[in-house]
């Protein structure tokens, strides 16, 4: 029997963030350029920076409720990308191999850009943190982490779910969490503010590439389409739903008006 049409079911007008970037080229251009202008800036780390970054600091961490703001915060643990990175592999390895390759991967180079970023600006951290720090205050590796595995977790959602409500749960997680990570480690006087704010930037720049890697490289390898990155006439990604209509050939029936 023929699954009849759901309004809540993923249709191509339904990109995931990266996905809906790589479609304009201006603001995926954009983008890349604000992460790579804005980390410049804050690993140069000029006066005024500063000027501004203290008494924002300051106000933030006044806000008190560390308690809080520490469970908060491992949200964007180490152990968060690893766990996430193996469980999304193995559910769509079976659905969509060009994502399950990817996720693993570009949760490694992110992980690896960050810490290689760290090394090579080592900006001093605020002074008294509540909570312990390693070395190096730019970028935040938390909110890297955060945006990453939250905008990973969007296409993946569409994938397993194929549901407008998960999808649309999985945005907005995505929007509340990584402004409350970022919040949260200047609150714990682990970071900067400019350090959080540049870092959404990096994590967003990361998940523009691994869209393209999954959407517009691995796709068209042999055996590797699936219906979230299905390779259009010109070689662009598009989210299509698996309809068997579709997959025939046949146009699906437009709702009346």
């Amino acid at each position: 029997m023929m699954r009849a049409a759901n309004r809540s079911t993923i249709t191509p007008d339904v990109p995931t963030p990266s996905d809906a970037l790589l479609r304009s080229r201006p603001a995926a251009v954009i983008v890349a350029a604000l992460a790579v202008g804005l980390a410049l800036m804050a690993a140069l780390a000029p006066t005024w920076l500063l000027e501004i970054d203290r008494p924002v600091s300051e106000w933030i961490r006044d806000l008190g409720a560390h308690g809080v703001f520490t469970l908060v915060t491992q949200l964007g643990s180490i152990g968060v990308p690893l766990v996430f990175g193996v469980v999304a592999a193995t559910v769509l390895w079976r659905r969509c191999r060009p994502l399950a390759y990817t996720v693993p991967v570009v949760l490694a180079f992110g992980i690896a850009i960050d810490l290689v970023i760290k090394l090579v600006v080592d900006r001093p951290r605020p002074l008294d943190p509540v909570v312990g720090t390693g070395f190096g205050s730019f970028p935040s590796g938390h909110v890297v982490i955060t945006v990453m595995v939250l905008g990973l977790l969007v296409p993946t959602v569409l994938i397993v779910a194929e549901r407008r409500i998960w999808f649309r749960a999985a945005v907005g997680l995505l929007l509340v969490a990584v402004p409350l990570v970022a919040l949260s480690r200047v609150n714990l006087g682990a970071h900067w503010p400019s350090d959080v704010v540049v870092s959404v930037f990096i994590g967003a720049a990361i998940l523009l590439v691994a869209e393209y890697i999954a959407g517009s490289v691995l796709v068209h390898r042999d055996g590797m389409e699936c219906a979230l990155h299905r390779a259009g006439a010109d070689g662009d990604s598009a989210l299509v739903r698996s309809d068997p209509d579709r997959s025939s050939g046949e146009e699906a029936p437009r709702p009346r008006g």
